[in-house]
């Protein structure tokens, strides 16, 4: 069994998530819970945890400062939150697992079972430092993205991708150094991540950065010529879109 604390300064969302993880049979063991932050620190110290629930707002400490003054830090942890959109996306870009509130118990289910297959027990520093970079920093241009991998983790910032590529429920993402890599995630999870501000979905297999255009050839069915010398197919009924980005 996992081994989790639970740290929420509201009582009654700490009783929730613990009906949920008994009620559903979820293979967890919680030795700890706590509505302070400050107490948690100790707790963690102490306990060392495999995995820990925990609220980013709270009275006289937040989550994050919590997590920085931890001695212990081999765990995992799932942000519970009730943030908006943006910082929903931050938590995206960081590979940061968290849980909206009110929390959905499938949705509780579906972030064990990441945990588990992720085989990872450590607090990752630069995942921390990249999610406080995107939850203060309101351009989407500038920070990077964290990427799963087969190896493990690729920072990538945006503006270095040129294109993606479906292939089932995989995506190969194409840069501007030549490098390829692999994703075990779908081409609209990765759409869902990059700034749309800068991609454009133009075909069913193939998500763009509209900077690295090079030519739009409109016969033949429509493709694109990319930077890199890529030839991208069109769907025709992204034509409109994909005229009106490149304006």
């Amino acid at each position: 069994m996992i081994t989790s604390i639970i740290i929420d300064d509201e009582q009654h969302c700490v009783e929730t998530l613990m009906h949920d993880i008994k009620h559903y049979d979820i293979d967890l063991t919680i030795i700890a819970t706590t509505n302070s932050a400050i107490e948690a620190i100790e707790i963690i110290n102490t306990r060392k945890p495999e995995l820990v629930f925990l609220d980013i707002e709270m009275p006289f400490m937040n989550g994050f400062e919590m997590l920085k003054n931890c001695t212990y830090k081999e765990f995992d942890v799932i942000f519970t939150t009730a943030y908006n959109e943006h910082a929903v996306k931050a938590f995206k870009y960081s590979a940061i697992d968290y849980l909206m509130k009110p929390i959905r118990p499938e949705e509780l289910i579906s972030a064990v079972e990441r945990y588990k297959k992720k085989n990872s027990k450590t607090l990752k520093r630069d995942h921390l430092n990249l999610l406080l970079e995107h939850l203060t920093n309101q351009s989407e241009k500038q920070l990077k993205i964290a990427f799963s991998t087969s190896d493990g983790i690729e920072f990538i910032n945006p503006k270095d991708i040129i294109r993606c590529e479906a292939s089932g429920n995989y995506c190969t993402i194409y840069k501007n150094d030549s490098e390829k890599i692999l994703l075990s995630k779908p081409l609209k999870e990765v759409q869902g991540i990059l700034p749309e501000s800068s991609f454009l979905r133009v075909h069913q297999s193939h998500l763009i950065n509209t900077s690295y255009v090079k030519k739009f050839i409109k016969t033949d069915g429509g493709h694109l010529v990319m930077n890199d010398g890529s030839k991208i197919n069109v769907a025709r009924s992204k034509r409109d879109l994909l005229i009106n980005s490149l304006q």
